[in-house]
């Protein structure tokens, strides 16, 4: 597999995900999650498809490898046969990622140096009164979800556009049926468009041609009403990511654990940073219709993680030290039958920038230990996965270089 980072500037305004909050207003997340990265992928390739057209020209939303003459001449041919293993992640903005839950900014000016609190927490440290390392002023929680390259708020320019409701019977316009969709903006400024990244992680038969790089696709379309004219991006960039994760890996556990003192010595302890929304399968633990204490939730927790650590082959015992996050409980209904009347069971789902500290046996890392953890961190944690929930990083070295607390 490869790891493909490659770089969108957005054509025109995004409307991916999101909430309805009401009957006439649909707000746009702050990204676009991997699904519907790949829902586009299969859209894309559907609308190219030459065997679709002349041999089995029945309407159908699923990407299946037809096998025909038409096959061999197509651009598509290996992303086709090859389409489930592709792993993808979700399209956030240039340089962006969330912030950690255990971060404070500057309550009265964000540009100032963050504060992580996490070694503070592993260390102990005895109660003190925290406050901007810049300017002695109060802290308080990023505004924001997202920080930038300098680890300051990101703040997406936003775009409202108004739509006026079809009628279904004359297919005219329906009256008293307008309604507002807010879009994520395709500039940055009045110089610069939006620009986005995601890495892929593409089988090597997929995307080399004759030894080199090559990605078929231009332009493609996110998320919602991409009929319409909205979520159309075009592919400025695209490279392979050739850094080498086993000594990077090394070097971020060696200086996360320095900063802890107050551990025990014959441990090893790894934080795992979501970078993603990820569903744990919490579910299959704990309910929603009932209160649990925190060491439920803890237990909860680690049961979950195991499974991913199993995955990968890594059945050593561990610890299960700290977990500082956020949940969601999130359900829709099932219309597979075309049919709402089925609603789906609520799902625990962890949100991006949560924290979760494990401890396992120092002399592991010496050995094929490190490897595991590689694919953890290549795999990443929970359900669903390959579409980018979930994704993680071990050993961040944001808590290394904010932290406080510190003996």
């Amino acid at each position: 597999m490869m790891k493909v980072k490659i770089i969108f500037e957005a054509l025109s305004p995004l409307l991916a995900g999101g909430r309805k909050q009401n009957n006439n207003y649909i707000r746009s997340l702050e990204y676009i999650p991997g699904n519907v990265v790949r829902a586009s992928l299969v859209q894309h390739i559907l609308d190219n498809c030459i065997a679709l057209d002349y041999e089995d020209n029945t309407f159908t939303n699923i990407l299946e490898f037809k096998n025909s003459e038409y096959c061999k001449k197509c651009t598509y041919i290996s992303w086709c046969k090859n389409f489930d293993q592709i792993k993808l992640t979700n399209i956030k903005a240039k340089g962006c990622s969330p912030w950690s839950k255990t971060s404070l900014l500057c309550k009265y000016n964000s540009s100032h140096r963050p504060v992580d609190l996490l070694h503070k927490s592993l260390n102990a440290t005895q109660a003190e009164k925290l406050v901007c390392p810049d300017c002695s002023e109060r802290l308080e929680s990023p505004p924001t979800k997202f920080k930038n390259e300098k680890n300051t708020p990101q703040s997406f320019k936003r775009q409202l556009i108004t739509k006026g409701g079809i009628d279904a019977t004359t297919g005219t316009n329906a009256q008293g049926r307008l309604y507002s969709i807010d879009t994520i903006a395709d500039w940055q400024s009045i110089e610069q468009r939006l620009l986005m990244e995601t890495t892929w992680d593409i089988p090597e038969n997929i995307a080399l041609n004759e030894q080199s790089l090559k990605i078929p696709f231009d332009v493609l379309r996110f998320g919602a009403y991409t009929r319409a004219g909205l979520g159309k991006c075009r592919i400025i960039d695209y490279y392979t990511d050739n850094t080498d994760v086993i000594s990077n890996l090394k070097e971020r556990i060696n200086a996360f654990n320095k900063k802890i003192t107050k551990k025990s010595k014959d441990k090893i302890y790894l934080s795992l940073d979501l970078q993603s929304d990820a569903d744990l399968n919490l579910d299959q633990y704990i309910t929603t219709d009932k209160y649990y204490s925190n060491n439920e939730y803890m237990q909860a927790i680690k049961n979950s993680i195991k499974e991913s650590l199993n995955l990968i082959e890594i059945d050593e015992e561990f610890e299960l030290i700290d977990f500082i996050g956020e949940y969601e409980i999130r359900r829709g209904w099932d219309t597979r039958m075309g049919t709402a009347e089925k609603m789906i069971a609520p799902v625990i789902w962890t949100l991006a920038g949560s924290v979760i500290v494990l401890a396992f046996n120092k002399e592991l890392v010496d050995g094929s230990f490190i490897n595991k953890l590689v694919n953890l961190e290549s795999n990443g944690i929970g359900k669903n996965t390959e579409n980018g929930c979930g994704e993680i990083i071990i050993c961040n070295d944001f808590h290394v270089k904010y932290s406080v607390g510190r003996d």
